[in-house]
């Protein structure tokens, strides 16, 4: 279960945040609900933390199973409530989604895409409706770039680079409001190789709506298709921070 830390107002000193844990994403382990419009999704399999998705045919590709282009978005997603604690997270409150997303060369490597964020209405095939926010991190059927950055609705700020392998990020999120993110990338020595922030101001979310975490899986080009069996290889970990 993610852990909360909450800060009464007027509160002085602070909380060393090494004291939560990060909560690694497992979607084998019952808690999380797959939205799968076109049956894109074969296999689930978990190990170690890293998460395979074995992948049906895709004979056609779309700018519907882009999570950084499209206003319409019909990828695979798993989901579940954001509940930090126990404790719902609503779209009023002020809280911050960290994230770790790390990259796992697949067995089959299709150009994908995945998401890791917090979102309003994780099973909408409308972006401004879904509202999701948070990493995002890309790789090419070819190219040896991964790139890697913030998700904001059907947008993304990245970076790329051939030794990119994991990013770790943050999204502050206050008064309905998605406000900036932060991340940082690095290679598989755990060297820093370089970082970058997205800034959005175009959509606030709907008062008093429960929040869930959501874990998507699409396609890097309008254009990209699957071979049936193509897989998919990712860790994902979070934190939310809730402040009271």
């Amino acid at each position: 279960m993610a852990q909360t830390l909450t800060c009464p107002p007027g509160a002085a000193g602070g909380d060393d945040l090494n004291a939560l844990t990060w909560t690694t994403v497992d979607l084998t382990d019952g808690s999380w609900t797959l939205t799968d419009l076109d049956s894109l999704v074969k296999s689930v399999s978990s190990a170690a933390g890293v998460n395979t998705v074995v992948m049906n045919e895709l004979a056609a590709g779309s700018s519907n199973y882009r999570w950084d282009t499209s206003s319409s978005h019909r990828a695979p997603r798993w989901s579940k409530l954001a509940q930090p604690g126990g404790e719902q997270l609503v779209s009023d409150g002020t809280y911050w989604l960290m994230w770790r997303q790390r990259y796992v060369v697949p067995v089959s490597k299709f150009g994908g895409a995945s998401v890791l964020g917090i979102c309003t209405s994780p099973t909408s095939t409308v972006a401004s409706t879904m509202g999701g926010f948070g990493a995002f991190m890309n790789w090419s059927a070819t190219a040896a770039n991964i790139k890697m950055g913030a998700w904001t609705v059907s947008n993304a700020g990245i970076v790329s680079g051939s030794d990119y392998t994991t990013a770790i990020g943050t999204f502050m999120f206050t008064d309905l409001w998605p406000s900036v993110a932060a991340f940082s990338v690095y290679d598989a020595g755990g060297v820093r190789k370089t970082k970058g922030t997205r800034t959005y101001n175009a959509q606030a979310l709907t008062t008093a709506t429960n929040m869930s975490l959501m874990v998507g899986l699409g396609t890097e080009g309008s254009t990209t298709t699957i071979t049936d069996g193509q897989d998919a290889k990712f860790e994902a970990q979070y934190r939310i921070i809730r402040l009271a």
